[in-house]
């Protein structure tokens, strides 16, 4: 007889996390049991497969890349693993690995036991596994990136890199500034305020990349940092801004804005009509934004690139203003015209909803971890037609968490596009502040002050979208029939929805009108 041939393994070692890969120590436990597997089975290593790996779905797996490639070579008889966790945690891409090892006769083997990946039943069980091992993959990256963003939201730090020239004590919960950098951007302001440097050669004399100074000016000197999280795997996209100790102060910061914006309008030259409402101005028809542009000494709005009508920017922006001024010089406080009773009652609706709904999720994913604990717990001997009914109610459950996310993502769209109250608060305020000057909030004195002024007060009344996505700005529409000349605008902000036309203007602008809507 023929004695049988010693297989040649390929154990397949991985861990999913850099600490657990610098410490070596699950790398050696598994290392270990497959020697010893093998060795009871009397066979010989070919070589072993180790490494730091992502297990989870759509992760860079180049180990297990070049495993199969061997595998397709032939280069081995049969693979090894201490558990199918370490095989996969996708199934989708286990089914089509499976499916390569099947067609290369290689064997399947979870240390000295082998799964036939001929039979239902055990190929089954192989699938289960993965199945089981990418929801608890997937429960781990949620749980992780929500306490990350728990963190985020206490205005703590939730990602790896905190914010230049601060410190956050993780004993006192505090942030604190760092004397050496703050001295650091202070001499960069000052450098750039007095020098009249560009910030391309002041980074040049600091040995930086030319983009340096402007972001430790602009982006990083403020008292707002925002936390980026974003992830595929769990499908979550958010920006949270936190409040850090400013790096400069609020009244330095202002003069290098105000600096950089002088700097911009002498770098392109001095515009005679600036325009007060650019990327605010869209044609109620098309959606389509009108850009600024001059003709014939004048300022108008216009379409870029398409036939349409020209609309003078200083008749419109004079008109848009006086009514959006009368309007806000009322009764109401500016806190009840940003957040009307009305969009208070709809939001309060949605936080509802949403609470609900979160509540019949957190049911599911406890049915679901109930269900996860009986597979792990199961030990008796009709374990497929078992594991196939929890199997099935998993599926279900999954089905119907889907169902919940897709109802919450439409609730928090919603949300989205409404400002919370503590958000109406502070534009109110700043919006107060701005307009503090009761001659201001009836609209005298407004022409008088500086252009960048002018802009900061028209983009805190027009930032944003309502509450059915649609951004705020300035709606016209113009028409020319015959002798009829009309130009009619709508203004969207959170104030809320003004309208006018440009034919109530004086009998001395009538020609303007004319030449106003005409060809572009």
């Amino acid at each position: 007889m023929t004695p049988q041939k010693a297989l040649k393994f390929a154990p397949l070692i991985r861990v999913s996390s850099e600490a657990k890969a610098k410490r070596g120590e699950s790398l050696n436990i598994q290392r270990q049991q497959i020697e010893q597997a093998i060795k009871t089975l009397n066979g010989r290593i070919y070589k072993m497969y180790s490494g730091q790996e992502h297990a989870t779905p759509e992760q860079d797996r180049k180990l297990l890349t070049q495993f199969m490639e061997d595998a397709k070579g032939k280069k081995f008889d049969a693979i090894m693993v201490t558990d199918v966790s370490r095989w996969s945690r996708d199934n989708m891409r286990s089914k089509q690995d499976l499916e390569i090892l099947k067609k290369n006769g290689i064997k399947f083997y979870v240390l000295s036991q082998e799964y036939d990946l001929y039979k239902a039943d055990q190929n089954f069980i192989i699938g289960l596994g993965v199945e089981v091992h990418e929801y608890y993959a997937k429960q781990q990256a949620e749980k992780c990136l929500a306490g990350r963003i728990a963190r985020a939201e206490k205005g703590e730090p939730g990602v790896a890199l905190t914010p230049f020239g601060r410190h956050f004590d993780k004993e006192t919960r505090k942030w604190s500034v760092d004397e050496n950098a703050k001295k650091l951007a202070e001499r960069v302001a000052e450098m750039y305020l007095k020098g009249g440097k560009s910030f391309k050669a002041i980074s040049r004399e600091f040995g930086k990349a030319p983009s340096w100074s402007y972001k430790l000016l602009f982006e990083q000197s403020g008292d707002t940092w925002i936390q980026h999280f974003h992830s595929k795997l769990t499908n979550i996209h958010r920006d949270i801004p936190s409040k850090i100790p400013h790096l400069l102060s609020q009244k330095l910061l202002d003069r290098i804005k105000v600096k950089a914006f002088d700097k911009r309008w002498q770098d392109y030259g001095v515009r005679k009509y600036p325009y007060l409402f650019s990327r605010l101005v869209f044609d109620a028809k098309t959606k389509y934004a009108l850009t600024g542009t001059t003709y014939s000494g004048h300022s108008y709005y216009a379409p870029y690139k398409e036939k349409g009508s020209k609309i003078r920017a200083d008749l419109l922006e004079n008109d848009v203003m006086e009514k959006l001024f009368d309007f806000l010089g009322g009764s109401k406080s500016l806190f009840e015209i940003m957040f009307p009773k009305p969009k208070r009652k709809m939001l309060e609706e949605l936080e509802g909803k949403r609470n609900s709904l979160q509540e019949e999720l957190n049911s599911v994913d406890r049915q679901r971890n109930n269900l996860s604990a009986a597979i792990q717990r199961f030990e008796k001997e009709d374990v497929a037609s078992y594991l196939e009914t929890l199997s099935v109610r998993i599926k279900d459950l999954e089905i119907k968490r889907k169902e919940i996310q897709g109802q919450m993502e439409i609730v928090n769209e919603k949300m989205a596009s409404l400002p919370s109250r503590e958000e109406a608060e502070n534009l109110a305020s700043e919006l107060e502040q701005r307009l503090k000057e009761r001659r201001l909030m009836s609209g005298e004195g407004f022409s008088e002050l500086p252009f960048e002024e002018r802009k900061r007060i028209v983009n805190l009344l027009f930032s944003g979208k309502d509450e059915d996505g649609r951004k705020f700005g300035i709606y016209v529409s113009a028409n020319k029939e015959g002798e009829n000349r009309s130009i009619k605008w709508e203004a969207h902000g959170h104030f809320g929805t003004l309208a006018g036309d440009l034919n109530s203007v004086p009998p001395y602008l009538k020609r303007e009108i004319a030449s106003t809507i005409g060809p572009s």
